[in-house]
Order: structure tokens, then sequence, then C-alpha cells
């Protein structure tokens, strides 16, 4: 009955799902702009990538693994700050990274690019003074010119020419289009003098679509379109996606492409490592969704890497110790680019979706479909060419905050145009597959899992007829009505059955028999009216187990009249498979897991240190429950679970092995912030309101006044806690800022003013530092930071890690008296003496939550052993105490 009741309810999902319609429509044909160009960006970084310890690997990553033809590189006013003085030491970093990627990459452009100065005010010129003079916004543009010729011709004396440049970058005040015309002159005068080849030139990289609309007006009104090869912007502006339409029509009128020369992989921000939130990404592909869609001819990734050791997150990090690493973003955005250069840009539609984008490319006869499903809701989805038939296979690599951060892959098989993926709620879907539109001999095509249902061997009462998803269909079946299929091969053990249906009526059953049609009955699936007879659903049936070739008859029963139409139906196997999902917590592990085709034997559970599985230790078996808490860990170390299950049929399954660290959590987050004194707004509690960033304008920092003769900052935990790291995040900004912290004493006093810790720093955290407090941590309730030099306490944000002591007393020496099993505990819990006389005659026996609240308590006499029926209790972790008039001892108990 459950399972008749699962079937039906999927049916009713998918009939949900098409009656409204829902669905993609790619205009395989409709060919509009073609992708030129897809690169990354080492702008800031080159330093960091030459610090890091695997550089070479980081470098392979960026521009061997991924099919970049253009790498951004900077120039910068510290190449001649003083004019006549030339500094070219300042690029030798950058031009060791350009020579490895050359290496690695012959053919890669790079396209030089102002490094903007993002104090701006002042004397702090994107260019040296004797070039640009900020407060009146004059440009010397034969200097100007002649200071591009310089970099131009050292980056070709150096064996990495500049084949593409921007004459400014962002603020286009410096450079105006009225006078560029005279720079260009200049720049390539000078390089004909002295043998060095012209880069095009592609402006300006603005910093909002609005000032890029201002400078390609003013390059119309002046007939200057000819100096440039094409343009490039942002839209650090947030502005609306029409005015990306509005530009790139500006620039097609101009007769040039427009290219966005800073995306972003969706990773980034200061978060020192972590990986962002799924949404973060899936935000960054509905922007490029939108570009692309408006006819942008092909963008460069923004700081595809780290710009300093322990900097930003980007999709490449390399931290201040180990190895650099890729981030969930990499891969994202290798997927993305090795499928988009010299590709087309096609134009696809979504129906009756929500929050469902497509991009769309196609060269030759590959297409490649992105679908970026940024809802939460989750969707079959049928995808169809409009022009086009599918000629094989459909690939497909997609991410959900369940995946890998590499991804994850399957395969679809498409009917005629047409296939119907899974596309999952907050999910990045990449579809490759090929088309022709040639006519195809659908029932001529190899025999894979899906069966065209107009292609059976014989029949009985059906007729077919031309179907609207681009091949014929059985219809007018009525009841006892079949078709059969000669020779199936059973043995690689196919154990789904999936037909495509259509049906006004009330539909029907569809039973598949072996060897005629009324031979041994494997599977029936019900069918479901879809509300019309071109309105196409999906359900999806088991059937039993069967060995050798076969011939499959697909019986159609139901009421009166015609029932359904069928399309086609699939004979997948699909393995038996164990999903294991664990969480950390303090000093402990929460696993749960579900199972897919497997009927249950025996589950065992594993752990390891490693991911060895040759090694691994069992930690639990004959678990009858899809959860467990494993309360034996240590925090900071890490370990990896299985899930081991043997079926009625004695075949073993493990799970992946999953890898989590139990830790100890932030305690600060629960306190009172207090201060000295306040300054500018800068509230104490702004120090633990969980944001590290230390931008001050982003309302994130605390600040005392810089007059006190006492300055300091504190959090109060409310009670003693064990202390074991604390974590310091600086402010951020001009370095003067980060180096007020200096001097300073970092102290734990605990409930009773005694000061259990103190530490102090000559020097500033740049930007973040950790503090241990020793081994084992101390106790305290407060932790204080204090200076009495100048300047006063700012603070991005205070970490204080540790965990809660024991809510109860516990006296370690009668702990060890007391034996409590089983441990974890299904129903029945023991509580057995070791050694009775330690204990005197009246007991206590109280059962508390993990918060130390009492739930139930038990009143005994001494014996050898008390039990206890916890059957009633729920899962989870208990704290059990037991006492007399002068001891008491703690333990915890998990309850399954």
């Amino acid at each position: 009955m459950e399972f008749i009741k699962n079937i039906l309810s999927i049916c009713l999902l998918f009939w949900a799902c098409f009656v409204n319609g829902q669905s993609i429509t790619v205009n395989s044909t409709n060919y509009k702009q073609t992708i030129d160009m897809i690169g990354g960006d080492m702008e800031r970084s080159s330093k960091a990538i030459q610090n890091a310890q695997n550089k070479e690997e980081i470098i392979q990553w960026g521009f061997g693994d991924i099919d970049f033809n253009v790498c951004r590189v900077q120039y910068d006013k510290n190449q001649e700050l003083v004019e006549g003085t030339k500094n070219w030491a300042f690029y030798e970093k950058q031009v060791a990274t350009m020579k490895a990627i050359k290496a690695i990459n012959p053919d890669i452009k790079f396209f030089g690019t102002m490094r903007s100065d993002y104090d701006g005010f002042g004397d702090d010129n994107n260019m040296p003074d004797w070039i640009h003079t900020y407060n009146t916004k004059a440009t010397d543009v034969v200097k100007y010119g002649k200071f591009l010729a310089d970099y131009c011709v050292y980056m070709s004396e150096k064996g990495v020419p500049i084949s593409m440049l921007s004459t400014a970058k962002e603020w286009m005040w410096h450079v105006r289009a009225s006078e560029v015309d005279d720079i260009i002159y200049t720049l390539n005068n000078e390089l004909d003098k002295r043998g060095v080849a012209k880069p095009i030139i592609i402006d300006q990289g603005f910093w909002s679509i609005s000032a890029g609309l201002t400078y390609l007006k003013d390059v119309a009104a002046i007939g200057t379109k000819n100096l440039y090869q094409g343009f490039c912007s942002h839209n650090y502006a947030n502005e609306d996606p029409e005015k990306w339409v509005e530009i790139i029509e500006k620039s097609v009128a101009l007769e040039k492409p427009m290219y966005d020369d800073e995306t972003s992989t969706g990773s980034g921000s200061p978060t020192y490592g972590e990986e962002r939130a799924m949404f973060k990404q899936i935000d960054e592909y509905i922007k490029k969704a939108e570009r692309y869609a408006a006819g942008l001819s092909g963008e460069i990734y923004f700081e595809i890497w780290s710009r300093g050791i322990d900097k930003e997150t980007r999709s490449i990090y390399y931290p201040a110790s180990g190895k650099g690493k890729r981030l969930r973003g990499y891969y994202m955005m290798k997927q993305f680019s090795n499928n988009i250069l010299n590709h087309t840009y096609l134009t696809s539609s979504t129906q009756a979706t929500s929050k469902v984008y497509t991009i769309t490319f196609r060269k030759n006869d590959k297409v490649v479909l992105w679908v970026i499903n940024g809802g939460s809701s989750e969707y079959s989805l049928p995808i169809s060419m409009d022009n086009s038939s599918i000629t094989g296979l459909v690939n497909a690599h997609y991410w959900t905050n369940n995946t890998p951060i590499e991804g994850a892959e399957t395969i679809y098989t498409a009917s005629g145009n047409t296939f119907i993926p899974k596309v999952e709620a907050e999910s990045m879907n990449c579809y490759i597959f090929n088309v022709t539109e040639e006519t195809v001999d659908v029932c001529g095509l190899p025999k894979t899992i899906l069966y065209e249902a107009e292609c059976y061997d014989d029949m009985s009462g059906i007729q077919t007829q031309a179907g609207n998803e681009g091949t014929d269909v059985v219809s007018y079946i009525e009841n006892n009505d079949w078709i059969k299929f000669e020779a199936i091969n059973f043995n690689n053990g196919p154990n789904k059955f999936t037909a495509r249906f259509a049906s006004n009526n009330s539909g029907g059953r569809i039973e598949m028999r072996l060897g005629s049609a009324k031979g041994t009955l494997i599977g029936t699936l019900a069918v479901a009216s879809t509300g019309s007879w071109e309105k196409w659903s999906t359900a999806i049936s088991e059937i039993g187990r069967v060995n050798g070739i076969h011939d499959l008859y697909l019986v159609f029963t139901g009421g009166e009249g015609s029932l359904f139409n069928l399309n086609w139906f699939k004979l997948e196997s699909v393995p038996p498979s164990i999903a294991l999902n664990v969480t950390p917590g303090n000093e402990r592990v929460s696993l749960n897991w579900s199972l897919n085709q497997i009927e249950i034997g025996t589950q065992k559970i594993y752990r390891n240190t490693s991911p060895d599985i040759g090694s691994r230790t069992l930690i639990a078996e004959n678990i009858s429950e899809s959860s467990y808490i494993d309360n034996t860990v240590t925090n900071g170390t890490t370990y990896w679970y299985w899930i081991e299950v043997t079926d009625i049929y004695s075949v073993v399954t493990n799970s992946e092995a999953i890898e989590v660290t139990p830790t100890y959590v932030n305690l600060a987050l629960n306190g009172i912030a207090s201060q000295s004194t306040t300054d500018y707004g800068g509230l104490p509690e702004r120090a633990i309101d969980g944001n590290t960033d230390g931008n001050f304008n982003n309302n994130s920092v605390s600040h005392t006044a810089g007059i006190d003769d006492d300055r300091w900052w504190q959090v109060d935990l409310l009670e003693d806690k064990k202390i074991v790291d604390i974590a310091i995040y600086n402010r951020i900004g001009k370095t003067s800022y980060s180096e007020r912290l200096n001097n300073f004493t970092v102290s734990v006093i605990d409930g009773e003013g005694n000061i259990a810790f103190s530490q102090f720093f000559e020097d500033y955290p740049n930007p973040s530092m950790t503090i241990n407090t020793g081994v084992g941590g101390v106790v305290g309730r407060v932790v204080k930071i204090s200076k009495s030099s100048d300047q006063a306490i700012t603070l991005a944000e205070v970490e204080v890690y540790g965990v809660d002591l024991d809510i109860l007393n516990l006296s370690e020496s009668n702990l060890n008296q007391v034996r409590v099993f089983p441990n974890p505990v299904a129903d029945v819990l023991t509580i057995s003496y070791v050694n009775a006389n330690k204990l005197s005659n009246e007991i206590n026996v109280a059962l508390h939550d993990i918060k130390g609240r009492k739930l139930t308590e038990f009143n005994s006499f001494i014996e050898n052993e008390i039990i206890l029926n916890l059957e009633d209790f729920s899962s989870g972790i208990y704290l059990l105490m037991i006492s007399d008039k002068t001891n008491s001892v703690t333990t915890k108990i998990v309850k399954l």
C-alpha cells in the first residue's frame, strides 16, 4: 500500500508540473553573437601567486586546465612615479607569472588595464602626478601615450607582449573620449619607432554602465569609433539588466562588441578560505544569463585567485600555511569557460517556471545549455529544440548544496528533440549534446535505455500519429491493447520503468509482462490524466528483478474509450546507494542517511581519521534507524564516516566517505559587549555581530574614543566557560587604521574576578590573529582587550571559541565508580555501581537536557544496578546526574 501511495504521489507531482506547462524551449537555429573572449584576471595577484607554496599547480589550474584566451594584467603608476625615473622592478613578479602562463598556454593574449587606486583623493591618482592632476582632471596626453608605450615595449622585451590595451579603467573622467585620439596616436607612433607591435584598444572598463553610455555617446559624437576594437564595462553600480541591453545596443551601433572585463565566479569576500553559500554562485550566473541575452560577446573573471596570502577567498585560495586550493566557484568557472569560446549564443525560453534562467551556446552540432534554478522548487523539465533533433546522449554536469564542490555528473536519454532532466532547487545545471537539422529515423538509432513507443515489433489495437515533442507516438490506446518489444536484455538488472504519456481521459495502467500479453507481470504503472492529449507527463514505477533476455509486452488496461497516448518508455538500472549527511557539533557528530534501491538487512557505522576505507573502525552495528549521534569524538579532529548496509540478498553497499570536524562554538555571539567609551557610532556589539568585515563604513567595526587613558573592550559570556581560542579581526582600509591596534593585552577573567589568562601583543593583527589559551583551555567569563597606547581600539570581530562547563557538579573520583550502558541507548538504560560503598544509602538519579534543565528524576536505594526505561524520550543528547548527600557524578547519554 505504501508503494502504491508513493507512485501516486509521483504521478500527481508530474501531472501538476506538466498541466501547468512547465518547460524550456531552445531556439536551436536562432544564432546571435559569437563569443570571442573568455579570460581570467591577475591584475593584483601576481605577488601572491609567486609566494604561494604550489604556484606551478595554481597557474596550471588557472590557465592550463581552463580554455582562457585572454589574461588581464595591470600597468601601474609605480612604473614611473617620478618623471624620468623608471621602476621596472615593480613588474618583476607579474612578468614571472605571465611567462609561466604563456609557457602552458602559448596562445594567451595579455590585456593590459590600469590598476585603479581606490583611495582616489588628493595626490592618490590612478596615474602619476606628472601625467594627470587629480583635482582638475587634466591629463598630459602626450606624456601618457609615451608612458603606455614604455609599458608595452618593456613587456614585449620580456617575451610577454601586450595584445590588448585599455587607455584607462573605471574612472572615465581621467581619460575622456575626446583625449583618447591623441593618446593612441602618441602610443602607436612611439611603438612604430621602437619596432613593437601595437595592441588593439578595448576601452575602458567603466565602473558603471551609465558611465560607459556617456563615453560611447561621446565616441559617436566625435566620430572616433575606428580607434577601438571593442568596449568593456563592469556593473559595480548594480544597475538593472536593461542597462546592459542599452550599452550593448550603442556598442553594436558603433560596429563594436561589448565585453564585461570584471565578472565574478561567486566566490569572493574576505572569508579566509571558507566556501561561500551556493546562492552566491547562482546569483552570479543569473547575471551572466542576463548579460549574454543582452548581447555580451565575452567576459573576464575578476581575480580568479586571491590577491594575497590569507586574503579574499576567490575561486583559487592560498592560505598562509599549506597549499592553495580550488573552491566550488572554480569548477563552475571551468565548466562554463571550457564550453563557450567561439560558440554562438542561442535564444531560449522558459514557461511557467519561477526563478529559472537559461544560457545557451552552439558550435557546429554541439549545444551547451545552462539551466540555473535560483528558486526553492524542484522541476522535472522537458527541454526541447524547436528546429533540431538531439542525436545522442545528453551529458549533464550539475551543482546543488549537496553535491561535491566539483559538481556531479549524470546522463539523460533524449527522445527526438526533447529530454527531461531533473532540475533541483537552488541548482546549476550544464547540459551538452549534439543536434542535427536533418530528418532522423529514431527507430533506426542504436537501442539505449529509452525505447520509442512507435518502434514496437508487434502490436494489438493501437495506432500511431505525429506527436508534438519531435517524434511519433502510440495513440488510440484502449483496454487490453498491447505493444511488444522483442529480445530485451534484462541481465543488466533494470529496476525502474519510466513512461512518457498524455491523456484527456481518466488514464489507465501499463502492465509490464514477459513472454506474452498474459505472461509474468513484473510491474505496473498508473497513468493519470494530464488534461490534454498533447500535455505530456512522466511517471516512474519499480519493476521486479529479472535475468535473461525476454520479449517485453506493455499491456494497457483501464476504462472505456481511448485511455492515453504513449511517447516512450525507459528501462533503467538504478544502483543501490546510500546518501549520508553528517553535521558537526561540540564534541559530537550527528549522522543521518537515506537508502535508494536497498532492502535493509543490517546496517553498520564505520569511522576513521583518514579517508582510508581499509583501516576504518566499526563504531556501531545492528542499527535499525537512519540516524545516529557519535559523542565519542574530539573537537578539532577530522573524521571520515561510512554507512555500510547489507541487503536481504547479502549484497553489501557502502556510502561515500563523508568528512567532518567537530568544533568548539563561538561563545561570544551570545555574550554582552561593552567598552570604555564609544566614538563615531562604533558600538561595542559590532565586534560580536558575526560579521568579520573590517571596513568601518559597513557598520561592523567597534570604536572607542582616542583620548581615553584606559581603553578597553570586552565581552561578558554571562557565566564561566571553558575558553580555548580567541580570534581577533582587525579594522582594514588604510594601513594606519590597522596599526592602531598595537601594544594591546588580551585577558580572560573568571566569574570571581580572577585573571585566568593574559597575553601582551606588540604588533597588530594583519588582518586577523588567533590566540590559544593553552592545552585544555582556561575557565573564564569575560574576554577583555585593553591598551594604554595612543589611538582608539577598533575591532571588526572578536570570536571566543570553547564550550559550556558541565552544568552539574562533577566528581572525577566517583565518576569511575559508575557504569552506564548501553550508550547510545535505544530504550532501556542500566546504571551499575562498581564500588557501591563509595555512595551513601539514598540515591537520586536525574535526567537533564543538554542545557541543564531537569526533565525527570528517580529516587532509589542502593542496589547493584538501576534500570531506567527511556522509551518515551526523543532522540538526542541528555545529561544523567547520579548523586547522594555528599557526591555527584554526571555523564552524557545519547538516546537513539
